[in-house]
């Protein structure tokens, strides 16, 4: 993904208007910017028919679906590539992980209850486990809209990485951006993975030191 870096500056354009992306107003903006673009570029009815299904495959952890859905709607509108390259980029990293021993027990308990291996969805939350969108193991699942990464509250058990439950919107450049700027990730790897991939305006100080 560093073979060609994109410039993610600290603030971005919206309407016409500048804004800086650590800010509420910036993090309240993140969905209307996000799908204001892929709308632009995709349109109806493949917006619903090609994008849709692989967004709703993603948040679900369903990479291997996700990234066939992916692949289908940029075959079909090559220009919208750049908007999806992280999340694109999240599958590919996932799926060429080996399941371990720990991650075949977790399968192997899921087949005796009788549970689909897919994401269970009860009230609007997804519970069991998920793999990591960082390491590809699984991981218990925690809202990435819950916790701080930086204080140790929504963090893989496995690798220990900030936000292991996949999200388009935050998982996408912009959301991406918006954690590297604030400095929202608990461990110092994901800074150095973000400066590795994009441009940055400025470094920003990891908290933890």
């Amino acid at each position: 993904m560093n073979e060609q870096r994109r410039n993610v500056a600290r603030t971005f354009v919206y309407e016409g208007e500048r804004y800086a992306r650590t800010t509420l107003k910036g993090a309240n903006l993140l969905r209307p910017l996000v799908f204001g673009r892929l709308h632009e570029l995709v349109g109806d009815p493949d917006g619903d028919r090609l994008l849709m299904p692989g967004v709703r495959s993603y948040t679900d952890a369903d990479y291997e679906v996700a990234r066939g859905w992916f692949r289908r709607c940029i075959d079909a509108h090559p220009e919208i590539e750049g908007e999806l390259s992280t999340q694109l980029a999240f599958c590919e990293r996932v799926l060429a992980v080996v399941l371990d021993q720990r991650d075949i027990e977790h399968l192997e308990v899921e087949r005796g209850r009788g549970r689909r291996l897919a994401r269970v969805f009860r009230r609007g939350s997804v519970t069991d486990q998920v793999r990591c969108k960082w390491c590809g193991h699984y991981t218990p699942y925690v809202d990435p809209g819950e916790g701080f990464g930086y204080l140790n509250s929504n963090n893989c058990e496995r690798c220990g990485w900030s936000y292991p439950a996949p999200h388009f919107l935050w998982d996408s450049l912009d959301g991406l951006a918006y954690s590297y700027y604030r400095g929202s990730m608990g461990e110092r790897g994901f800074y150095d993975w973000f400066e590795e991939n994009f441009r940055v305006e400025n470094k920003t100080t990891w908290r933890g030191g």
